[in-house]
């Protein structure tokens, strides 16, 4: 018999989510490489910039992930049900399920999802003459946060996460579990960025995702 969702009990990691890691980290090193030697070329204040875009980019994408998942489509929906759709509705019958799945298990479908990314970027930089530190520090940025994504939403259930994690909790510079449970209090209409939580407060604020739902659910209405 199949197991359902709501029966997860603890999820080790598989051959398959080690070799998509070192997939993701065959790509990504030589990034975060290049980042570290613009630092050292005197690049520092510019890369620091970069590598806060690509947080806050970071943010704003897994923000608009979740809300789609959250608002759109069903776990019976072909392809992205079960694999997308599925885990953030158990989520919401279960928030600690996640709490129960190791490492590489919660990250899994993150890792995937940035090794098509960083496939995408290397792409790029084959047909760029003039690659800029700028943009490496920015997309080594973007592939960190997206790839751990997963996790930092985990320790944000955690009661008692990591010292460091806690440290980063406090600072303010990843997730929160007070940010996040404003998602979990609000009928999961709000607060849906799960990696910093920094942009949250903007788009809630000037109704971006309730605009977007409204706009989308008037282009499906028929005429």
């Amino acid at each position: 018999m199949a197991r359902r969702p709501d029966d997860v009990r603890w999820e080790a990691a598989t051959v398959y989510d080690v070799v998509a890691l070192g997939i993701l980290l065959a790509l990504l090193l030589p990034v975060v490489s290049r980042t570290v030697a613009g630092v050292d070329g005197g690049d520092g204040g510019r890369l620091v910039v970069a590598l806060l875009l690509g947080l806050l980019a970071a943010d704003f994408v897994t923000g608009c992930l979740h809300w789609l998942a959250d608002t759109f489509f069903s776990e019976d929906t072909p392809l992205i049900g079960p694999a997308v759709i599925a885990p953030f509705r158990l989520h919401h019958r279960d928030p600690l399920a996640m709490t129960r799945q190791s490492f590489l298990r919660v990250s899994h479908s993150n890792v995937v999802a940035t090794s098509a990314m960083l496939a995408a970027f290397w792409g790029w930089r084959a047909t760029d003459t003039a690659p800029t530190p700028f943009a490496d520090a920015w997309i080594a940025s973007l592939a960190c946060a997206l790839w751990l994504t997963n996790q930092i939403h985990q320790w944000a259930h955690v009661a008692q996460p990591p010292r460091p994690v806690a440290w980063l909790q406090a600072c303010g510079v990843i997730l929160t579990p007070a940010r996040h449970a404003q998602h979990h209090a609000a009928s999961h209409a709000r607060a849906y960025c799960v990696t910093t939580g920094w942009l949250n407060p903007l788009l809630d604020g000037v109704g971006v995702f309730t605009t977007a739902a409204r706009l989308i659910h008037a282009l499906q209405r028929p005429r």
